[in-house]
């Protein structure tokens, strides 16, 4: 089933009704989803959709030459050139078509083929002013190697610069638009489980229809022969060469060191060092750099695993490899289990976070807040620390601040008041309370305007 992605769907059919030809560079990390957007908007298009494969220069014209049989519009005979006149050859056929036909070429996982091919870049630029205003090509490059398609596709300095595409990051769906996938799961479990894979669709259908979640644990991440417990290592050698001192740092962050002085110390690493291999995994969008919200530029600084399924699998696999390759899991999801309300607020809260973003969409009040993100620092009325679950400014420095509570009893009228004081001299303008297990009565009291509480059944309600 395909859901959401309505925007970038929507900007893919803009380039598609244009005259002449269009250029999209469409990525984002593995199983996010670009071939399924793809697939959608090819389904009532002609097209032809190659995938690139780390092979020689060669097949892959050969594989490319096929994907144009297939789709149709093509009968090309095989040609006996050397890989690269062959190439030629083969774009000079597709983009002479395209002054004929309207129609879309897909080159997925474009940096194998340009790895093996260099002077790819150069070559379509050449075709588009060739071709230009006389073609009725839409041409998408996507790739799934975030380091490649930014640094090599999109740099001022790429040739493929000139053509002027237009860029579609796919980034992981949120929670509340993936909850019809989940919702043969309690809501309690739907979080469970978006903590560990996230907003990655593919990894659900390697459940092969489990809908337990201690089976899912058991056979499906916490196996070390499962396609999600190796997943993480593909993905770095992918990206990067050194993956031991990544995954360290991915341990160590996921495990609870946030400031970069923590990191280094745990790993090792001095402090120069780390910071350049933290920006390298910032960069593939594995781990994220955080400040208080509202103070962007501000020196406090703390580190976060982006990914859930790294957060997930680096937080409890290193430690308890051993006993995992031995067939013993139930050490394993007994640990799982303690630290459970802790992970899961992180969860939680980043869901929570999501919620207010959508609302955000609809309402004007709370659309001048910026970007919601997490608090920290010092009360400059109290002198006390304080630490939001999500938090936001204004223009004018007032406040949206929240907390989240994760299982465990009712929130009482006294949980809620607590935050309202450790708030006081912040500039706080607006409230939010959520909470899984509801509110008590005596919260009823506390009603304002400026002051939501929300459980996890009305959250589900009111999403968009």
């Amino acid at each position: 089933m395909f859901i959401g992605r309505e925007d970038e769907s929507a900007r893919l059919e803009e380039l598609w009704s244009r005259k002449g030809l269009a250029v999209a560079v469409l990525y984002g990390r593995r199983r996010v989803g670009k071939t399924a957007l793809i697939r959608h908007f090819l389904r009532d298009k002609p097209g032809v959709f190659f995938t690139a494969s780390e092979n020689s220069a060669a097949l892959n014209v050969e594989n490319l030459r096929h994907a144009m049989v297939l789709s149709g519009l093509f009968a090309p005979k095989k040609l006996e050139d050397a890989p690269w006149q062959a190439m030629k050859r083969t774009l000079e056929s597709l983009f002479a078509l395209s002054r004929e036909k309207h129609f879309v070429l897909v080159m997925d996982e474009y940096p194998y083929l340009a790895r093996v091919l260099p002077e790819l870049p150069s070559e379509l630029v050449r075709l588009a002013r060739l071709y230009g205003e006389q073609s009725g090509l839409l041409l998408i490059l996507s790739g799934s190697s975030l380091s490649f398609m930014e640094e090599q596709v999109l740099a001022a300095q790429s040739p493929l610069c000139a053509l002027n595409p237009s860029v579609i990051k796919l980034a992981p769906l949120d929670f509340f638009t993936l909850r019809r996938h989940f919702a043969l799961f309690r809501s309690e479990d739907a979080i469970r489980l978006y903590g560990i894979i996230g907003g990655t669709v593919q990894y659900l259908s390697w459940f092969e229809g489990a809908r337990d979640l201690r089976q899912i644990l058991v056979e499906h991440v916490l196996n070390p022969q499962s396609r999600l417990f190796e997943e993480p290592g593909h993905l770095l050698r992918q990206e990067v060469r050194e993956g031991s001192v990544y995954s360290a740092i991915l341990s160590a962050i996921a495990s609870g060191a946030e400031r970069l002085c923590d990191i280094a110390e745990r790993t090792g690493l001095e402090t120069g060092a780390c910071s350049l291999y933290l920006n390298r995994l910032i960069a593939m969008d594995l781990v994220r750099k955080e400040h208080p919200a509202g103070e962007e530029n501000s020196r406090k600084t703390l580190y976060a695993v982006e990914h859930p399924l790294f957060r997930f699998l680096y937080r409890y696999i290193p430690q308890n490899l051993s006993t995992l390759t031995l067939g013993y899991t139930r050490p394993v999801l007994d640990l799982i289990a303690r630290d459970e309300p802790s992970y899961l607020h992180q969860v939680f809260a980043a869901i929570c976070r999501q919620w207010i973003e959508a609302q955000q969409r609809q309402d004007p009040d709370l659309r001048r807040f910026g970007r919601i993100g997490r608090y920290w620092g010092t009360n400059p009325k109290t002198r006390s620390h304080i630490d939001l679950d999500l938090a936001a400014r204004d223009h004018a420095g007032n406040m949206l601040c929240g907390r989240c509570f994760w299982g465990g009893d009712r929130v009482r009228a006294e949980d809620v008041e607590r935050l309202l004081a450790e708030c006081s001299g912040l500039g706080a303008q607006r409230f939010f309370v959520f909470a899984t297990s509801g509110f008590a009565e005596d919260c009823e009291k506390l009603a304002q305007d400026d002051l939501s509480l929300v459980c996890l059944d009305d959250m589900l309600s009111r999403f968009p």
